[in-house]
């Protein structure tokens, strides 16, 4: 059994220097440029899904607070049912699929692949499903490690801010 599943965030400079400057939840929540925006890596198996780069000093391209959303739910929805689907926002042909069954969480991820010839896209032609990634993690393990690394995204933004302790308090995973 391939056991590689990781999840690994950055939080940019300049989005750590927002969040600190914050002084009502309200900023937090209506701000588009407040949120913890950064870098994200998945690894899958041998295949790593984003990237961390060597400091922070640069923007951050990935909406983290949506991610750890989302892997919350992820969590929760794979406590209720053997198989749960997370589309990536913003490319909407790319997504999750996790699958638990006998012990076991099948994480894969998929990338829809569009017909183009000559640099243009065929609208007459299906697009293709390509499984891009995959990997057969212990339950136990991928439960801890979601609950961990979205406990600790959130430990973090509260850290920033004693104005959001509250509001990272109903993000974590109990």
């Amino acid at each position: 059994m391939n056991e590689k599943f990781n999840i690994r965030y950055l939080i940019g400079s300049s989005e750590k220097d927002a969040l600190k400057r914050l002084t009502k939840i309200e900023q937090y929540k209506r701000d588009v440029y407040v949120s913890p925006d950064g870098w994200i890596s998945i690894q899958i198996g041998d295949y790593e899904f984003g990237f961390i780069p060597e400091d922070d000093s640069a923007d951050g391209l990935e909406l983290l607070d949506s991610w750890f959303d989302s892997f919350k739910t992820v969590y929760e929805e794979l406590q209720k049912s053997s198989r749960v689907m997370l589309e990536y926002w913003e490319e909407p042909g790319e997504y999750f699929i996790f699958e638990k069954a006998n012990g076991n969480v099948s994480v894969q991820y998929y990338e829809k692949i569009f017909p183009v010839k000559n640099g243009r896209l065929i609208l007459t032609e299906t697009s293709k499903i390509k499984l891009t990634a995959d990997v057969v993690i212990l339950e136990n393990d991928f439960f801890n490690l979601i609950k961990s690394k979205v406990n600790e995204f959130w430990l973090e933004v509260g850290k920033l801010n004693s104005v959001l302790e509250k509001y990272v308090e109903q993000c974590k995973i109990d």
